[in-house]
């Protein structure tokens, strides 16, 4: 059994009950970005801590809220292409 203490971003994950295959497709991000925030440290990085940025926490309390996210409708979307 691990001695690290649990962080917030995997109680969050815990409590919705989601793997980090299904949290990491619900935030946008890779699993290893996932394991890192379970972790609380950047693997890549040793010491480093990781943690959601502010975006990704806000999407985790709308979540937590039981909210559906739609995927972001990039068709209807007008982009506009330098000066005319």
């Amino acid at each position: 059994m691990s001695t690290d203490p649990e962080t917030a971003f995997r109680r969050w994950r815990r409590e919705l009950e989601l793997t980090q295959e299904a949290a990491a497709k619900a935030l946008g991000v890779s699993r290893s970005q996932v394991v890192n925030w379970d972790a609380g440290e950047d693997r890549g990085r040793k010491g480093s801590p990781s943690v959601p940025p502010l975006a990704v926490r806000v999407l985790m309390a709308v979540l937590a809220k039981g909210l559906d996210v739609e995927p972001w409708p990039e068709h209807d979307v007008p982009v506009k292409r330098g000066r005319k």
